[in-house]
């Protein structure tokens, strides 16, 4: 059983890695297929924040060990380094005493104002996509193993399954 779960990314189209940030790795992040990256207090599993990553999906998210320093790569071909600012717009104020604390400055990266509704996206599709691709996976499948037949008409034909 996990000890924690983190919801809302979506991971249908290609694989993420799950990375922890903050200086005692206090957060755990991970890209999504909707071009954000969610970012989760590891102790609680609240959503700390989802931010703009990439055009189209975003795989990677990795911290610097001893800057506060962000890289986030995608599917497309550039990878992207966060300024100093950018970092503080996600954690908060940056020096040695506070780096991750809270701020009420709201980043222009940030897409929490849509939180939900980008996690309902994400779930929705999720659902969507894998039934699609397991009925899809069952066709070929069958298509493969001569299970079924399609006529000149369109309409396809099933063998019955053989006792074995």
């Amino acid at each position: 059983m996990p000890i924690q779960k983190y919801i809302g990314a979506q991971n249908v189209d290609t694989v993420k890695d799950v990375n922890f940030l903050g200086p005692s790795d206090e957060y755990v992040t991970v890209g999504s297929d909707d071009g954000n990256f969610f970012v989760w207090n590891k102790e609680s599993g609240s959503l700390h924040g989802i931010y703009e990553g990439d055009g189209s999906v975003v795989n990677v998210i990795e911290g610097h060990p001893h800057l506060p320093l962000v890289a986030v790569s995608g599917i497309d071909t550039t990878v992207k380094v966060s300024p100093r600012e950018f970092f503080a717009c996600i954690f908060g104020p940056i020096n040695d005493a506070q780096l991750f604390a809270p701020t009420d400055e709201k980043s222009e990266f940030s897409r929490m104002d849509n939180a939900e509704a980008i996690i309902e996206r994400n779930q929705r599709s999720r659902s969507i996509r894998s039934i699609r691709s397991v009925d899809m996976a069952a066709l070929m499948q069958l298509y493969e193993a001569g299970q079924v037949r399609v006529s000149v008409d369109g309409d396809s034909d099933v063998i019955p399954c053989r006792s074995q």
